[in-house]
């Protein structure tokens, strides 16, 4: 679509509107829409509506005043005293000139007739009064048409379609519609009733201006001109022609008049126009609106046909010759002494007035329509001068001069214009008309010069004279006549050969069969060419011949209700046939025809189409839809299509039942109208989106019905044209409600697993007696400690306690004794150790384990004996204890930092060899491990423990996993023993190459699974290698310390790799070699 220019813009900081949304979003389409100064306000729509109100009135006054004998300017005086007694302004009234308050425009004359005494309404004339009213400074803009008499049938009929047009064009004039809608609707509706649309003219906006944009044509395309948009205003101005839609300026009118071209038989014009007011609701502001029925034959119509000759020449020789004859019956009363002044002026004065009028006369008969203001002086200037000696200076001879003088010199004006045509065109008859005038000329000039050089001569002023002047004059007039009369005669007779070769011409070349018939008999007096290619008969066996003879008629019923037809109503369109061809073969046609008269008598005209293969076509059409239709309505999907304004225009039976709705309710709807509005909404943005992106989408929507909610899965993508053009959306919808009501349930049942499993999971970590964690959350809790130790430098600490004598306490009270004295003692300790990253365990047994991550010896060493005296203030009963007579514990305490030690069994080695200090001690006391890593041999019982938790369920991996463990703890072996370092290289190179080759398989395993992170976990990979390459390196220049080794092996394998990063690929490895 070519792109129109910008007009539809959002003011800087001004919110954007869901208006501005929908007109942005054709402008961004390329379609024409209108400024913003455009849409009228409700207050200026007001204004306007006030405004109407005035303009209706004089108009209803109009068809109240106006009657036959009524002059067109008595209509303007009504029109302008009303207006102006109501507070208003005739618009038009100095409007570009214009004169008078309103526009009349009688029978041909389409529009903007100006009003004057002489335009005399008659019976059976048509008139058109159009007003516009300012009210406030706000415009109102109609028309009404009234007739006088009455008219035929047919004219009713153009009458009828000419209101129709404009009903139709008003009810197309919709929110987001375009003007072409207008136009579009009115011209199909005036063609399909044979009539035409004048193109010349058209409605406009109106209210704040008198003309304002759009300009709204009456002819056009669906989808094209600017877009309509609520609270725009402007008139709907349809004027329908029965003849051709063609006009021309009227130049005597001042260029004002536009006329209808007239065809050959008659040519009738009906205007009416409306304002209309576009408004959300798709309503419309009637300000005026009346139409009333015309008729008026054609008074020039031999001359309209005549090169459309300008009716004006009559009328200048017909006063022309009327002036002549007063003057000559006028010059009698110079017989009579009292009379003679008076006659001798007023015979002066209207030869004066007649030649004039004659040589205007002859420049409209040779269209020189530029006449100029010294033509007036011609006859001002010897007219004053006839007076002047006449009445002041009583001088004959002056007078006679003058008087010869203007009437050669007016002649003479048209022997130049008559010889110029004469050069271009070599008629007899003009040459005639010219040499007449030039000897009509040469007469009066004659007698000038002899009036000048001969002036006492009494010849001159004889009766005689006198005589000879108006016998010159009356046969010039006679030869003028008949030189005229020949001159139109050549033309109409030339206009009508060539309007006969046309005739001929476009009926043989029409491609369809043309057929005139006699009424009275039937039979054929004319074919054309069609005839014979598609019925197979010559011209000359159709001729003289009757239809029924040549057996084209398969059904002669369809002959009866043709004729029938065509003599009751003079006429028939589209009526469908079957005719039988020469070979027999049957084509089906549409027939049309009408009634005209030839020679006085009547015949038809008509015209058959052959539709055959439109025929078959449709018929194959129909088909395919019947086809396709049926593969929509029993497909179990929702199928359905909207067009661009949101408007179903399809649906199948399994939409129309769930909605429980038919064709009725839904097509031209929207979802607006049929959803509640909240559903309504989730359509319309998914139904823009695809719009928007031109792309397929699929999407889930939900729907209720009947108080119950549907689930849909969506698919909708865009219907484009051929030319790519996006005109509509198709969507195809599956229910799932069901399936949604099985995925609850499905989700209801897993989150009862997870609740189960979650318990089940707290059970397996949780020990059963004392609620306390369990010792397997123990030892994953504190190899997690030690690995994030290695990461800060934040201390962490362990407190292992054991409860003195207890083997004696349930020796002496029973198990069941024992069991609640540990779960006092559990409990004790939990309400003291109260910060959420401090871990309290039974580790086994009688003996308890704390876990405190970023605390000093210090605090752990406080809250050690914070924990001995708060079991010792228990004062459970234990007359067993050799060191007091109730129940007392005993604690180690190993604080460790990142560098203190290299695996997680350190520090409980160290706290336990502090518990059992604390026992030796005497129990009943808290004891803290004392760590010297330098000057310990601790390093040398590091050893890489393989752990359960840690496998995948892939043998291969866990079996190479356990192979790299086995290899890392060779190497810190040999490194802490101080072996040879041949040997130890031997040993890096081999935990390289079982790496490289453990990598390469676990990419194999993962990389076909749907495991997420495979490529980021490939390059982790590239990463260990790399790193490895390097402690290879550092080895052999004498580089690589104990620490440094160990962080690679333990802290980037075993721990980030090994233990965390491979993890999170073990859910998606399924099979278990």
């Amino acid at each position: 679509m070519k792109r129109n220019k910008i007009n539809w813009r959002v003011p800087k900081g001004m919110e954007i509107t869901d208006l501005d949304r929908k007109v942005l979003y054709y402008q961004d389409r390329g379609h024409l829409v209108p400024t913003r100064e455009l849409i009228k306000t409700p207050e200026q729509i007001e204004g306007i509506r006030r405004s109407g109100i005035i303009n209706t009135g004089v108009l209803d006054l109009v068809e109240k005043e106006i009657h036959a004998g009524m002059s067109t300017l008595e209509i303007d005086k009504l029109v302008y005293d009303y207006t102006i007694s109501h507070g208003g302004i005739p618009a038009t009234l100095g409007y570009e000139g214009f004169p008078k308050s309103c526009c009349t425009s009688i029978n041909e004359v389409v529009c903007h007739g100006i009003p004057n005494e002489f335009d005399i309404l008659e019976e059976g004339d048509i008139i058109n009064v159009d007003c516009t009213t300012i009210l406030d400074g706000y415009y109102a803009d109609a028309s009404r048409m009234f007739i006088i008499g009455k008219t035929t049938p047919k004219k009713e009929k153009l009458v009828q379609v000419a209101r129709e047009c404009l009903e139709i064009g008003m009810e197309a004039a919709k929110p987001f519609g375009f003007i072409g809608d207008i136009g579009h609707a009115i011209e199909k509706h005036a063609k399909k009733n044979g009539f035409s649309v004048v193109r010349d003219l058209c409605g406009h906006g109106v209210g704040v201006e008198f003309h304002e944009e759009p300009d709204v044509e009456h002819f056009g395309k669906k989808g094209t001109g600017m877009l309509l948009v609520p609270g725009m205003v402007f008139t709907i101005e349809p004027m329908i022609n029965a003849g051709t839609w063609e006009v021309f300026i009227d130049e005597e009118d001042g260029g004002n008049d536009v006329i209808n071209y007239v065809s050959f038989k008659e040519a009738l014009q009906k205007e009416g126009f409306q304002s209309v007011v576009i408004q959300s609701g798709g309503d419309y502001l009637r300000t005026l609106y009346e139409v009333h029925r015309v008729q008026k034959d054609n008074l020039f119509f031999q001359y309209k046909i005549i090169e459309n000759l300008d009716k004006r020449f009559f009328y200048y020789w017909t006063m022309g010759s009327f002036f002549n004859f007063m003057g000559l019956i006028i010059n009698y009363g110079r017989n009579f002494s009292f009379l003679k002044s008076l006659a001798t002026v007023s015979n002066n004065l209207l030869f004066f007035v007649g030649a004039i009028f004659t040589y205007l006369g002859t420049r409209v008969f040779l269209k020189k329509y530029n006449f100029k203001n010294h033509h007036f002086l011609y006859l001002i200037i010897p007219s004053l001068i006839s007076i002047y000696f006449t009445y002041i200076s009583n001088n004959s001879l002056i007078r006679s001069i003058n008087f010869n003088f203007f009437i050669s010199l007016m002649s003479f004006l048209s022997v130049i214009l008559l010889y110029k045509e004469s050069v271009k065109c070599r008629e007899c008859s003009l040459k005639l008309l010219l040499s007449t005038s030039f000897v009509y000329s040469l007469y009066f000039g004659t007698r000038m010069i002899l009036y000048i050089f001969y002036p006492s001569k009494s010849l001159l002023y004889s009766q005689p004279l006198s005589v000879i002047t108006y016998t010159v004059y009356l046969l010039c007039s006679i030869v003028f006549t008949f030189s005229y009369n020949v001159l139109l005669n050549k033309k109409f007779v030339k206009k009508t050969i060539e309007d006969q070769k046309n005739l001929n011409a476009i009926f043989n070349t029409n491609p369809d069969i043309l057929i005139i018939t006699k009424l009275s008999d039937g039979k054929i007096i004319k074919v054309n060419e069609g005839f014979s290619k598609h019925l197979y008969f010559s011209e000359e066996e159709a001729l003289n011949k009757m239809t029924t003879e040549l057996g084209v008629w398969v059904n002669l019923s369809e002959r009866d209700t043709f004729i029938n037809t065509v003599r009751e109503l003079g006429n028939i369109e589209n009526f469908e046939v079957t005719l039988r061809k020469k070979n027999l073969e049957e084509i089906t046609c549409l027939l049309s025809a009408n009634l005209i008269l030839l020679d006085d008598e009547k015949h038809v005209v008509s015209v058959v189409r052959n539709i055959s293969n439109r025929k078959a076509l449709e018929d194959k059409l129909e088909e395919s839809q019947r086809f396709l239709s049926e593969i929509i309505d029993n497909n179990g999907a929702l199928i359905y299509a909207k067009d661009l304004k949101g408007q179903y225009k399809l649906v199948n039976k399994k939409w129309k039942k769930l909605i429980n709705l038919t064709d009725v309710d839904v097509i031209g709807k929207t979802d607006f109208d049929i959803f509640p509005k909240k559903y309504a909404e989730n359509f319309e943005k998914m139904d823009l989106d695809v719009i928007n992106s031109g792309n397929l989408i699929e999407r889930e929507e939900t729907l209720e019905i009947d108080s119950q909610i549907k689930h849909l899965i969506s698919i909708k993508f865009p219907i484009k044209d051929k030319n790519n053009k996006i005109n509509g959306i198709c969507g195809i919808s599956t229910e799932i409600t069901e399936r949604k009501k099985t995925e609850e349930k499905i989700k209801e049942l897993a989150k009862q697993l997870e609740i189960e499993r979650d318990y089940a999971q707290k059970n397996s970590i949780t020990d059963a007696l004392t609620a306390l964690y369990n010792r397997r959350y123990f030892d994953d809790s504190l190899k997690k400690e030690f690995f994030r130790l290695k990461r800060t430098k934040l201390p962490l600490s362990l407190i292992m306690l054991d409860i003195d004598y207890f083997k004696k306490y349930n020796d002496t009270y029973g198990h069941q004794g024992g069991d609640e004295c540990l779960k006092m003692i559990a409990k004790t300790i939990k309400n003291i150790v109260q910060r959420n990253t401090d871990f309290v365990t039974r580790y086994g047994g009688e003996e308890f384990a704390i876990i405190l991550p970023e605390t000093n010896s210090n605090s752990a060493l406080k809250l050690a004996e914070k924990v001995r005296k708060a079991v010792e203030d228990l004062n459970i009963l234990h007359e067993s204890s050799t060191i007091k007579n109730t129940v007392t514990i005993s604690l180690g305490v190993a604080t460790v930092y990142k560098d203190t030690i290299t695996a997680p069994e350190q520090i409980i080695t160290l706290a336990d060899i502090a518990l059992y200090n604390a026992k030796e001690d005497g129990r009943n006391k808290t004891n803290v491990a004392v760590i010297n890593l330098l000057n310990s041999n601790i390093s040398s019982h590091i050893n890489l423990i393989w752990d359960k938790n840690d496998e995948s369920g892939n043998i291969l991996i866990d079996e190479e996993h356990k192979t790299l463990l086995n290899i890392s703890n060779r190497l810190i072996n040999a490194i802490t023993n101080k072996y040879e370092k041949d040997d130890c290289m031997l040993i890096i190179n081999e935990l390289i190459d079982s790496l490289t080759l453990h990598f390469s398989d676990e990419e194999d395993v993962f990389f076909k699974t749907t495991y997420p992170l495979a490529e980021h976990h490939k390059n982790l990979h590239k990463m260990l290698i790399d790193q490895a390459h390097s402690i290879l390196k550092k080895y052999e220049h004498e580089d690589l310390n104990l620490k440094e080794l160990t962080d690679f092996l333990i802290y980037d394998v075993i721990e980030h790799h090994l233990v965390v990063e491979d993890k999170t690929f073990f859910p998606y490895v399924s099979q278990k070699n």
